[in-house]
């Protein structure tokens, strides 16, 4: 019969030996001498999908609510229609809570000479660049030059500053 030290000794070095074999299966041994390397472990493997699947979601979650402005931002502000013949009609659209109010300064001839405002509610549409302004009229806002367009008509961004200057210069006849 052999020594009981020299079976624990046994015992030992093959428990050590698997242990070693199961971690080169899984990777898990280091090649640097040194203390050795533990990976990230949140537990067992299925706490650890239960994480990856959270912090996916919430990621998720977290980029679909990073809207930049809200609906209806690019309308607002200070525009200008020019035909030319007539003084040009200026249009300032500002929000409202959650809508918008569009309003329409024309220059008129009869009755009190000079610009009359017009102020309707507008409220984004379906598609990204249309705004509906008194549930009829739709407004579309072009990117690339930075205009409104409402059937044949053009509107271009202005300042406050040039907003006001126009509403107070009389037109020259």
């Amino acid at each position: 019969m052999e020594h009981p030290e020299t079976i624990r000794a046994g015992v030992l070095a093959y428990k050590s030996w698997t242990h070693q074999q199961r971690g080169r299966r899984l990777g898990g041994l280091q090649a640097t001498p040194g203390k050795p390397h533990q990976p990230f472990i949140t537990g067992p493997p299925m706490n650890r999908r239960y994480f990856i699947a959270a912090s996916g979601a919430s990621l998720l979650t977290l980029l679909a609510g990073c809207k930049t402005e809200p609906d209806g931002e690019k309308f607002v502000g200070y525009w200008l229609t020019d035909l030319g013949r007539y003084p040009p009609t200026l249009i300032h659209i500002k929000r409202n809570g959650d809508s918008l109010l569009f309003t329409v300064n024309g220059w008129n001839n009869l009755g009190k000479v000079g610009y009359q405002a017009h102020t309707s509610p507008a409220v984004p549409g379906d598609a990204d660049n249309i705004l509906i302004v008194a549930g009829t009229k739709h407004v579309a806002y072009d990117e690339a030059t930075d205009q409104i367009t409402s059937d044949n008509t053009t509107a271009k961004r202005i300042t406050q500053a040039e907003y006001e200057a126009a509403l107070i210069k009389k037109p020259s006849r």
